[in-house]
């Protein structure tokens, strides 16, 4: 009964993920590895200078799905590779819930005959659900844009 419900609860983040992103001029769908797992990666363009990311993942350490959201204010770092930072938040679903606040600040490099992106960022993030719990996070991934 547990397996059910958490594909359910995944299925439905996934739809709604796509549901909320696809509405915007740039969508991104790709992989993201790093601290504190690895999984999905969503993001979409507003303009030059903002933009929304996601995460849809799959903690081994926690034993827990988590799904991040994120503002980002890009900056032109040098030819097609801007920097940026971002605040955001994280929930964690499993044995018990997990609520957390993310500053992600990391650079991007998109080709310019390619529709993708590859990005690195380090993410200090605090814990507030169930305990208070500072970190620093980081990930590593490349998205495909449509």
């Amino acid at each position: 009964m547990k397996r059910h419900a958490f594909v359910y609860r995944f299925a439905l983040v996934v739809i709604l993920l796509v549901t909320i992103t696809i509405a915007a001029q740039a969508f991104g769908i790709g992989v993201i590895l790093g601290k504190p797992t690895g999984g999905l990666s969503f993001k979409t363009a507003r303009n030059s200078t903002s933009a929304f990311d996601a995460a849809l993942s799959w903690s081994l350490s926690a034993g827990r799905m988590l799904i991040h959201a994120d503002y980002l204010h890009h900056s032109p770092l040098a030819k097609n590779l801007p920097w940026y930072i971002g605040i955001g938040g994280v929930v964690g679903v499993g044995d018990n819930l997990y609520l957390g606040a993310r500053i992600p600040i990391g650079i991007v490099w998109v080709p310019p005959s390619a529709p993708i992106d590859v990005f690195l960022e380090i993410v200090p993030t605090i814990g507030l659900l169930p305990d208070y719990d500072p970190e620093v996070n980081y990930g590593l991934g490349i998205r495909y844009f449509l």
